[in-house]
Formats: structure tokens, sequence, C-alpha cells
């Protein structure tokens, strides 16, 4: 939603500049946009009239941020962790159906950070395999995250 003060008898005037695929929902003070799969990044910018002549144009630059084709929901991905437990190394598994900005790490039951397997870094699209080793006896938490999306899972290390 953007909005600009509402003042009685003017128009507003409200324009996407610069990019394409928005649409513009609502004619008054306050208006919403419809982003299609195909927009790009533009200026949204708004004149108001009082019947003396427009004003000068507000703007405001709308960076559009593109979404990670075929990886609807993390949730759904497929990701296998084995041996689980395991006595020294586990394997997490994961087929990515397209490039993706990809972090692994690795909690203990506290919350704290134990492991930092890979951190933001870009992978292509296929399958990976990471080991996860070094670790004391104890249940820890797997976090995945793929495009700012996550999906946990637990590990058990016994010997």
């Amino acid at each position: 939603v953007y909005t600009v003060p509402y003042v009685d008898g003017v128009t507003y005037t409200w324009t996407y500049t610069n990019g394409s695929g928005v649409t513009i929902n609502g004619t008054g003070n306050s208006v919403t946009l419809d982003f299609s799969s195909t927009a790009t990044s533009g200026t949204l910018t708004v004149v108001a009239d009082d019947g003396s002549g427009p004003s000068l144009p507000r703007s405001i630059n709308i960076t559009v941020l593109p979404t990670i084709t075929g990886l609807e929901d993390v949730s759904m991905l497929s990701v296998n962790v084995y041996p689980n437990p395991f006595a020294e190394i586990s394997n997490l598994n994961f087929d990515l159906p397209t490039a993706s900005e990809v972090s692994i790490e690795v909690y203990n039951m506290l919350g704290i950070k134990t492991k930092t397997l890979l951190e933001n870094e870009k992978l292509s699209a296929g399958n990976h395999n990471y080991e996860i080793s070094d670790l004391a006896n104890g249940t820890y938490l797997v976090r995945l995250v793929i495009g700012g999306q996550s999906k946990e899972m637990v590990i058990i290390k016994q010997q």
C-alpha cells in the first residue's frame, strides 16, 4: 500500500514508469500495486491537483526482486539426511530445481550455531551432498536455507 496525505477536493494521479508488469489499483490518496511474474523495477509517482494546477511529483523507486522459478515452497524440496542417528559423519543430500542461493547451518538444542557448512553460496541446479561431521554427541537442528526459505531437520550424533 502506498499512501500520501488526504486533502479534500484534490485528485491524485499515480503512474509507474521506467518499469513494466505492474498494475496500480486505486485512484485516491492510497493505492496498491499488483506485480506480474515478469514485472520489472520502476518508479511510482503521484501528482496531486486541487484544480489550480498539479503539484510537484512525488516519486519512489520500486525494486522488483526475481523469484526462484520452480521452487515455490522449500518445504516440498526432497532433502535426505543419512545415516541418522550417526557416529562420525552424516550426509545432507538435496536436489535444486534451479540455481539458488543456499546456506546450511547446524544448531545445538540451546539454539547456538555450532557449524556453518555454506553461507549464501550460489549453487547450480542439480544434486548436492554435504558431510556433517566433527560434532559432539547430542541432538542438532540442521537448517537448510534456499532463496530465503528454510527447512529444518533433526539429526542425532551418538557413539
